[in-house]
Protein backbone atom coordinates (compact mmCIF):
# COMPACT_ATOMS: atom_id res chain seq x y z
CA UNK A 1 0.00 0.00 0.00
CA UNK A 2 1.31 3.40 -0.94
CA UNK A 3 -0.89 6.44 -1.05
CA UNK A 4 -1.12 10.16 -0.49
CA UNK A 5 -3.72 11.06 2.10
CA UNK A 6 -4.88 13.90 4.32
CA UNK A 7 -3.62 13.16 7.83
CA UNK A 8 -3.79 15.47 10.86
CA UNK A 9 -4.36 18.53 8.72
CA UNK A 10 -1.63 17.87 6.15
CA UNK A 11 -1.10 15.90 2.95
CA UNK A 12 1.30 13.02 3.64
CA UNK A 13 2.94 10.08 1.88
CA UNK A 14 1.79 6.82 3.48
CA UNK A 15 3.80 3.73 2.50
CA UNK A 16 5.59 0.60 3.75
CA UNK A 17 9.41 0.49 3.74
CA UNK A 18 11.59 -2.46 2.70
CA UNK A 19 11.15 -4.11 6.12
CA UNK A 20 7.34 -3.85 5.82
CA UNK A 21 7.15 -1.10 8.45
CA UNK A 22 4.53 1.58 7.84
CA UNK A 23 5.85 5.09 7.26
CA UNK A 24 3.91 8.35 7.19
CA UNK A 25 6.00 11.27 5.97
CA UNK A 26 5.17 14.90 5.43
CA UNK A 27 7.14 17.11 3.08
CA UNK A 28 8.90 19.86 5.00
CA UNK A 29 8.33 23.44 4.02
CA UNK A 30 5.67 26.11 3.87
CA UNK A 31 2.89 25.94 1.29
CA UNK A 32 0.53 28.78 0.44
CA UNK A 33 -2.08 26.44 -1.02
CA UNK A 34 -3.18 22.93 -0.15
CA UNK A 35 -2.70 21.87 -3.77
CA UNK A 36 1.01 22.72 -3.51
CA UNK A 37 1.31 20.53 -0.43
CA UNK A 38 -0.63 17.75 -2.19
CA UNK A 39 1.74 17.87 -5.17
CA UNK A 40 4.80 17.81 -2.87
CA UNK A 41 3.39 14.75 -1.07
CA UNK A 42 2.83 13.01 -4.42
CA UNK A 43 6.44 13.67 -5.45
CA UNK A 44 7.70 12.50 -2.05
CA UNK A 45 5.67 9.30 -2.34
CA UNK A 46 7.01 8.59 -5.82
CA UNK A 47 10.58 9.04 -4.54
CA UNK A 48 10.01 6.77 -1.55
CA UNK A 49 8.34 4.04 -3.63
CA UNK A 50 11.29 4.10 -6.04
CA UNK A 51 13.74 3.83 -3.12
CA UNK A 52 11.84 0.86 -1.66
CA UNK A 53 11.78 -0.84 -5.08
CA UNK A 54 15.57 -0.42 -5.29
CA UNK A 55 15.91 -1.86 -1.79
CA UNK A 56 17.43 1.33 -0.43
CA UNK A 57 14.76 2.48 2.02
CA UNK A 58 15.36 0.74 5.33
CA UNK A 59 15.19 2.00 8.91
CA UNK A 60 19.00 1.90 9.27
CA UNK A 61 19.45 4.19 6.24
CA UNK A 62 17.18 6.91 7.61
CA UNK A 63 18.49 10.14 9.08
CA UNK A 64 17.04 10.58 12.54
Amino acid sequence: MATVRFYRGHWVADYYDATKRRRIERHEGHFEKATQELHAAQVLLADRVAEVADGGRTPSSEAT
